[in-house]
């Protein structure tokens, strides 16, 4: 589910990190709360070039002085690695888990920077594999309204 409302927003949403290199979305908010919903490629964490992520994140966030606005998420993504749609014991799909604290600053009317932090977990989805990485999130990425 996604927050939608008659006093909500939808923005379009891109960013990068070291989970997944490259992630675009739809952002809803209503207040200070928000949820994204994202389709991200590239996993970087392995190196595997083809690979397609999905996932949601919800959030809330909180106005700081000025224009700036701290963002503090967790999500869910599930990471279909190559070959996509299929699930080969050297290179498993994922579950993601991640927890990040982002710094929003507005650049336009119509567009925002933010940059971030986190923690993620991931996982593979096949039952005989290996019980996990946990490891420090980067990301950056743009805010469309």
């Amino acid at each position: 589910a996604v927050n939608i409302a008659r006093n909500g927003r939808i923005k379009g949403i891109a960013w990068g990190g070291n989970g997944v290199a490259a992630t675009g979305g739809v952002k809803f908010e209503v207040g200070r709360t928000y949820s994204i919903v994202s389709l991200g490629l590239y996993n970087v964490e392995h190196k595997i070039a083809e690979s397609l992520s999905y996932g949601m994140h919800y959030g809330i966030m909180f106005p700081m002085g000025g224009k700036l606005s701290l963002g503090l998420d967790g999500g869910y993504r599930y990471r279909d690695n190559t070959p996509l749609f299929k699930n080969p014991k050297d290179q498993p799909d994922q579950h993601m888990l991640e927890f990040r604290l982002s710094l929003r600053a507005p650049l336009s009317e119509r567009m925002a920077l933010f940059a971030g932090t986190g923690l993620g977990h991931s996982f593979n989805a096949s039952p005989n594999s290996d019980s996990g990485n946990t490891y420090p999130l980067l990301f950056a990425g743009l805010e469309f309204f």
